[in-house]
């Protein structure tokens, strides 16, 4: 069996033909669904591949960081891996204690909770942009070359 092409979505073209002139290969989307025949495709049945169940491999693309369940935990243990971050969460802590207290605590709050929020929303709309970058390549239709 030969393979010929780019994964990722791309049309593929090749010089494989069987003797009957028409190309021979099957279309798939990145997930590993098999799309309907079209008119100049040629359905190939190959034992364990296209089968109706399912496969538990895809050729899908992630590159996003964040899910829904983790974005939160995520992003602050990135954030406060950073020296300033921590630096203003080292003042918060200082102002609990009232010997040291140099400012009020609502305000001392002020300034971490802005950086935060800012990076937050930051980090979001870029991850946004990538679930949506990876939605359309996934989407695209791909031919798989086959002998």
């Amino acid at each position: 069996m030969q393979s010929v092409g780019r994964f990722y979505g791309s049309m593929v073209k090749s010089p494989i033909e069987d003797s009957s002139n028409k190309p021979n290969y099957r279309v798939i989307n990145a997930s590993g669904a098999l799309l309907p025949p079209q008119p100049w495709y040629k359905k190939i049945k190959i034992p364990g591949i296209l089968s109706s169940k399912p496969s538990p491999f895809s050729n899908k693309i992630r590159t996003t960081k964040y899910t829904i369940f983790n974005f939160i935990f995520k992003n602050l243990w990135e954030q406060f891996h950073r020296w300033a971050n921590l630096y203003f969460l080292f003042i918060v802590i200082l102002n609990f204690i009232p010997q040291v207290e140099a400012v009020g605590k609502e305000v001392a709050y002020l300034p971490l909770l802005t950086v935060l929020v800012a990076i937050a929303l930051k980090d979001l709309l870029e991850d946004y942009r990538r679930f949506r970058s990876d939605r359309e390549v996934n989407g695209r239709l791909c031919a798989v070359y086959d002998e």
